[in-house]
């Protein structure tokens, strides 16, 4: 498709946010002469960090490109309108905004084109090779190490989509480049971490990565589809259009996943697993005594690619991103030295599960991103077997529709006291915890000062303090990372204020 396209059309930008997405799609369009207008259930105030940044960036653009054809950037704040959706050459669909939104459903009912940033991106790169990654758990830190890996051979490989707390690479910051890498015939691939709402609008295209990574699917989301069916469907997408050609890497250890490839897939299927010691083609482990290497099996013959010891990191989910990491790299032929320095050079994403620093002989993690229960668990999991230290969890926050039950009793296996934010998921957080027998430290704080300031007092020498919510930040935090950096923040305050206090 020729970028000239959207010279002049009408695009409707539906959610300009705070985050970023809305705001690149804005920018792209515009730089690409588009008519713009830009239409957000908030108003002019909330957002006008996002409009200021999207000013600047016009008057500037066009300060540097005065013949280029642009056109003005139109606002419809505080309200979506029906006559902008159903007039529009191009919807751009933003993550806060839902499939069965009156408006989207109006203007599909109009035959008008809806995109969001990840279909659009496909239909503009069809010749560019493409890694995706999806799941409930572990896609960020497996999409790290897939690119840990290929960055070592492909040069020009980008990473996108990977959120963190500096915010993230988003797809349309790399479109135009990507364009031009396709149109010279360049042959690094786009590794991509996808979620279920950007999945959802691939099946118009009939497209899906050449290579496709599916962590896990486990509970999550439920705010936003009706059943766990749904949410499983749209994770699909990532390898429903594959041809044979292509490759599907699934979690032999996680049941939805392992349905999924029993039940039969387009592509080439390969397993990884931490638990199954022979699966017929794929990444697994093999025991001796006290030491594991990660092994590939073609189906026929095993390679061994390395010792599990060279990671860095902690816990046996860590330990399963790596096995899909390696699983892509090995269908790529990279040589297992390059694997091997890659896995044993990464250092982990910040804010999961990411240590901090130690006070007064506490230790202090931040795990902001556990926004499930299984992320909790999983948090838990791994600091009381790695430590062996008593742990301080500070959790809670809004609600997704999840189940709590497993969560209480994990807490109340490896927790010495709970500090609960407030918010709508925490009387179900407090319920499961109480349910499950719970019977030390239980302790509410309507701020993140309050709460670290209580994990502090119910905490004493070789405790460790962790962040680890097991739900939304919505409410209390502007988002998940907002949330982890006040934490740090108020360690920082508690370090300075004992530092006085010695003094």
């Amino acid at each position: 498709m020729n970028l000239q396209t959207y010279q002049n059309k009408k695009v409707v930008i539906m959610g300009l946010g705070l985050h970023g997405g809305g705001l690149a799609a804005a920018k792209w369009f515009f730089k690409h002469g588009a008519r713009v207008i830009v239409t957000d259930m908030k108003n002019a105030h909330d957002l006008r960090i996002s409009i200021e940044k999207l000013s600047d960036f016009c008057d500037t653009y066009t300060s540097i490109h005065p013949r280029q054809n642009v056109n003005p950037i139109e606002y419809v704040l505080g309200e979506h309108r029906l006559e902008d959706v159903k007039t529009a050459d191009l919807i751009i669909q933003n993550p806060g905004v839902p499939r069965e939104s009156e408006y989207l459903v109006a203007a599909r009912q109009a035959d008008v084109k809806i995109e969001n940033e990840v279909s659009l991106f496909f239909l503009l790169t069809p010749h560019v090779k493409k890694i995706g990654i999806t799941g409930t758990k572990g896609k960020s830190t497996t999409t790290m190490f897939i690119y840990e890996i290929l960055k070592r051979v492909y040069a020009d490989t980008h990473l996108v989509g990977v959120a963190t707390p500096e915010g993230s690479v988003g797809f349309f910051e790399i479109l135009d480049e990507v364009i031009e890498h396709q149109e010279k015939g360049m042959s690094a691939p786009v590794i991509m971490e996808l979620s279920s709402w950007q999945l959802e609008l691939l099946d118009q295209h009939t497209s899906s990565p050449d290579i496709a990574v599916i962590t896990n699917v486990m509970r999550d989301h439920l705010n936003r589809y009706a059943t766990m069916e749904h949410y499983a469907d749209a994770k699909k997408n990532i390898y429903q259009y594959q041809t044979s050609s292509d490759s599907i890497v699934l979690n032999y250890d996680n049941q939805r996943t392992r349905e999924m490839g029993l039940a039969g897939v387009p592509g080439q299927l390969y397993w990884f697993s931490a638990e199954n010691q022979s699966p017929s083609r794929g990444v697994f482990l093999k025991r001796e005594d006290t030491r594991s290497s990660i092994c590939f099996s073609t189906g026929q013959d095993v390679d061994t690619v390395c010792r599990t010891d060279v990671l860095r990191i902690p816990g046996v989910h860590v330990l399963q991103d790596a096995l899909a990491a390696v699983t892509v790299a090995k269908i790529l032929h990279i040589p297992d030295e390059t694997i091997c320095a890659a896995l044993s050079a990464f250092k982990g994403v910040r804010s999961r599960l990411e240590y901090i620093t130690e006070i007064e002989g506490r230790t202090f993690y931040n795990d902001t991103t556990a926004t499930t229960p299984d992320a909790c668990i999983a948090a838990l999991q791994t600091l009381d077997k790695g430590n062996k230290k008593r742990i301080i969890l500070i959790a809670g926050g809004g609600d997704k529709h999840l189940e709590f039950k497993e969560v209480g009793q994990v807490v109340t296996q490896h927790v010495s006291a709970l500090i609960l934010l407030a918010g709508t998921a925490t009387p179900l957080f407090a319920t499961s915890v109480a349910e499950a027998g719970f019977t030390k430290v239980m302790d509410m704080a309507n701020s993140m000062q309050e709460a670290v300031m209580k994990a502090w007092k119910h905490s004493k020498k070789n405790d460790s303090i962790v962040l680890s919510p097991a739900c939304t930040s919505f409410g209390m935090f502007t988002n998940e990372f907002d949330r982890g950096e006040q934490f740090i923040r108020e360690i920082e305050r508690l370090r300075d204020s004992n530092n006085t206090s010695r003094t």
